[in-house]
């Protein structure tokens, strides 16, 4: 026992000794390829890493305090290489690949990797390099080479992501498995040069998860957090299919106004936090005052974002329930009863709500919007000042994301009870966002 005891100790002091070790590591890397900004105070995220390194026991603990000092001028870094890689130009991105076509591999990737079991990060970031290269001058693009184009960008992002998480027989197997064998890999690495070319060999940029990932470190151990951090990241996945409001403004921004979004949302379905998320939401907002201090108003923006990202969500909510309620009635209609030879025999087509929703239109989408309005009270004062985007590609491919999430259990499985419930919940939101922005 005492010869373990022993060995044990000598393993703590190695450990202490290489997390030292690491510790100078980090510092150097940091110090020699992120350009670090002074900031004016030290951030609530840096002090929360700081309060959560108490225990020097720990070799992980002692690794993650040594970055403590490195975590504000990290994040401005990012912040300032966001801002340089964000696309811009929405019609050259348009020209080159149509929203719907665009809209239909983004759906594709997303469920391929959620079959794979792949972190959401790997998304936002394949996403990202592709928009960027799409919306670049020096981009050539055929819709005969599309599937090569995504498998090239998928093997980029899969190299940048490490070797620990995608060695090389990994990543060609996943090439292979995700063109059905029927692309060679020699194909797809000459249009990964290509890519990486006209990207000027500039990959890995940080995307929106990435900064709602950082923000979430203040909601550590709250009750909610796992709550409001899945609802953050299916608005900010709901963007995805529409570049127009995913890049109008800085990452950052974005994801602010998802994670103010999570937390009003959970304040609707739980009263009882209210007043925890609406400190949270300050919080939040004090941040985006020190990582990007050019922002005149960074707290408006972030709000509007988030008014944006509740609008759409409700604009694809009353169009999932009109198309369910003109399935129910087209239902009803189609059903006939027919007497042949003293037998009854009862007849029903039923459409699905996907083979309806077109049919549902504006029209219908209006009258559906009313009842919403009349049901909640409060809400129908955000009704009239709505602005529906029916023709927006998130609502075309909501359903399968919506499905995505309600495996993971952050949304219901969709019911029309359930859509009505959900209509509720955002409506009330989208209300209360509204009336308190004046």
């Amino acid at each position: 026992q005492q010869q373990q005891q022993q060995q044990q100790q000598q393993q703590l002091e190695e450990q202490r000794l290489e997390a030292v070790l690491v510790e100078e590591e980090v510092a150097q890397a940091t110090v020699a390829f992120l350009p670090l900004t002074t900031l004016p105070r030290s951030s609530q995220i840096s002090r929360t890493v700081r309060d959560g390194s108490d225990d020097r026991e720990d070799p992980e603990v002692v690794i993650d305090s040594s970055i403590v000092a490195l975590v504000d001028g990290v994040l401005r870094s990012e912040y300032l290489l966001a801002e340089q890689l964000r696309p811009r130009d929405m019609a050259r991105l348009h020209a080159a690949i149509m929203p719907l076509q665009r809209a239909q591999l983004v759906n594709w990737i997303s469920q391929s990797f959620f079959v794979l079991e792949f972190d959401d990060a790997l998304l936002h970031s394949v996403v990202l390099s592709l928009d960027r290269y799409c919306a670049c001058p020096r981009a050539h693009i055929e819709a005969s080479t599309m599937q090569t184009l995504i498998l090239a960008v998928v093997c980029t992002e899969m190299k940048v992501d490490g070797a620990r998480s995608f060695p090389v027989g990994r990543w060609r197997a996943i090439l292979s498995h995700l063109s059905a064998g029927r692309l060679e890999l020699e194909s797809i690495l000459r249009k990964e040069y290509e890519v990486l070319s006209a990207l000027d060999f500039r990959v890995g940029s940080p995307t929106a998860l990435t900064f709602l990932r950082e923000l979430a470190l203040l909601l550590k151990d709250a009750e909610v957090a796992g709550r409001v951090v899945g609802l953050a990241s299916f608005l900010l996945e709901l963007t995805l299919f529409d570049p127009a409001m995913q890049y109008c403004r800085s990452q950052l921004l974005l994801a602010a106004g998802a994670l103010a979004a999570g937390l009003r949302l959970a304040a609707v379905e739980q009263p009882a936090h209210f007043q925890w998320c609406s400190e949270m939401r300050e919080v939040v907002f004090d941040e985006l005052r020190i990582f990007a201090p050019e922002l005149v108003n960074p707290q408006e923006e972030a709000l509007c974002a988030e008014e944006e990202l509740l609008d759409l969500w409700l604009t694809c909510l009353d169009v999932r329930a009109a198309a369910e309620a003109e399935a129910r009635e087209s239902s009803a209609k189609a059903t006939t009863t027919m007497t042949t030879a003293g037998t009854t025999t009862t007849t029903t087509t039923t459409a699905t709500p996907a083979e309806t929703a077109e049919a549902a239109g504006s029209n219908g989408r209006s009258q559906s919007c009313q009842e919403g309005a009349n049901s909640t009270g409060k809400r129908g004062a955000a009704e009239l000042i709505r602005q529906p985007q029916p023709d927006s590609p998130a609502v075309c491919w909501y359903a399968p994301l919506e499905e995505k999430f309600a495996r993971r259990r952050v949304l219901s499985v969709s019911t029309p009870e359930h859509t009505a419930a959900q209509r509720d919940i955002v409506g009330k939101a989208l209300w209360q966002l509204r009336t308190t922005r004046g």
